[in-house]
């Protein structure tokens, strides 16, 4: 297989439909951030995280336009197209059983470009990818404090009101306790 049997429009297809979906979660972060300059009752710890959030995810938002670019750019300089060329070339000399032409200056560079260009290309994948996992992480951590600050509301609010509770449930006729000498 070479690398030219990917049909030519899914790759930009590819790269626009990344950009579209970076413009769209770049446009809900911003929405995000006018909604926070306007909650004035939250907690600074709740102000952090959705502010971390945010840059985050813009974060995100720029790598993703960054290898949509990069797809792009492929495409556009022709990098695919040149490389099944020299595969095709080396494919052909095997079969005639010729030995393989040492490559040009130019095409040594351009090999070297091209595996260059490809690897920020996956750097840049890389990079999404973790920053993926780091918002997960947080995500995660912050369910945790939600629900250690739920549990603790919980417990503070039991102490305060069980004791007036158990006090109600004394005073009621018929709800003695089995130390008490009254009748039952």
């Amino acid at each position: 297989m070479v690398l030219s049997d990917i049909p030519y429009y899914l790759i930009p297809a590819f790269a626009l439909l990344m950009a579209g979906m970076a413009g769209w979660f770049a446009w809900r972060q911003m929405q995000q951030l006018f909604w926070l300059r306007t909650q004035r009752d939250l907690s600074t710890d709740e102000r952090s995280y959705f502010r971390w959030q945010s840059i985050r995810r813009f974060s995100g938002c720029a790598l993703m336009v960054c290898v949509a670019v990069m797809l792009a750019g492929l495409m556009g300089m022709r990098i695919l197209e040149r490389l099944d060329e020299l595969i095709i070339r080396s494919n052909q000399a095997q079969i005639d059983a010729q030995p393989l032409t040492p490559l040009s200056d130019e095409e040594k560079s351009f090999v070297l470009f091209s595996f260059a260009y490809v690897g920020v290309l996956m750097g840049a994948v890389m990079l999404l990818i973790g920053l993926g996992l780091w918002e997960l992480r947080a995500i995660r951590l912050h369910g945790i404090r939600q629900r250690r600050r739920i549990r603790e509301d919980e417990r503070s609010m039991l102490e305060r009101q069980l004791p007036a509770l158990y006090r109600e449930r004394r005073q009621e006729p018929g709800n003695w306790d089995e130390d008490d000498d009254r009748p039952q």
